[in-house]
């Protein structure tokens, strides 16, 4: 007797955005405690009779670590974003400047690694410049997210659909 059989699985996630956001000091420890504090599965404790629990994060699909940058005198927020159509990029931005002022630092710009949806920034230059983006809505997005401060943001080369 031969058996033969075969399967063919396809999976797909929605679309991962590989964003980091800047941080004006180079104290990594303060990037790991914002991290720790905005991830989604937060981070452990210990309460005051010795026994370990999970403080969630601040933000649903948002995996995040802190990083340094040598080369820039700065440390980052390194982030994942798992679905910015539910957690947006201007409202990871927002809450990681909040949460570094609390620390004393600032957020001073952010970066996209790869590829991000023209959809995602479209968010965000609304938010930042509302109804009266007009054509501007993703340089308002680039402008307000600091997306050039280490490297030049270019639409033509960063956005999805710009390449398609």
């Amino acid at each position: 007797l031969f058996r033969s059989a075969g399967a063919t699985v396809i999976g797909s996630r929605f679309f991962l955005i590989a964003y980091n956001v800047n941080l004006n000091t180079r104290d990594v420890s303060i990037a790991n405690k914002i991290a720790k504090k905005v991830r989604e599965s937060g981070s452990m404790t210990i309460d005051e009779t010795g026994v370990k629990r999970r403080v969630p994060g601040l933000l649903k699909y948002v995996k995040a670590i802190g990083i340094e940058l040598n080369e820039y005198n700065i440390t980052q927020v390194s982030l994942n974003l798992t679905n910015y159509k539910e957690t947006s990029m201007h409202k990871v931005f927002e809450t990681i400047k909040a949460q570094a002022k609390e620390h004393g630092v600032e957020a001073t710009g952010s970066e996209v690694i790869g590829l991000v949806p023209k959809e995602a920034l479209i968010e965000a230059g609304a938010f930042y410049a509302g109804n009266n983006s007009g054509d501007n809505i993703i340089e308002a997005a680039m402008e307000h997210l600091g997306l050039s401060q280490l490297n030049r943001f270019e639409p033509e080369k960063k956005i999805i659909e710009n390449l398609l």
